[in-house]
């Protein structure tokens, strides 16, 4: 039960920054693949 509460709003600021990030620079379309999927 705790789990669940705290990855849901962890998940969300922590998910929005770094894929905010990584998608700006649309210079590398295969890493951010490769990290997104990974």
């Amino acid at each position: 039960m705790a789990c669940r509460p705290l990855r849901t709003p962890g998940r969300n600021p922590t998910s929005s920054s770094p894929h905010g990030a990584r998608a700006a620079p649309p210079a590398t379309p295969t890493s951010a693949t490769t990290t997104t999927t990974a």
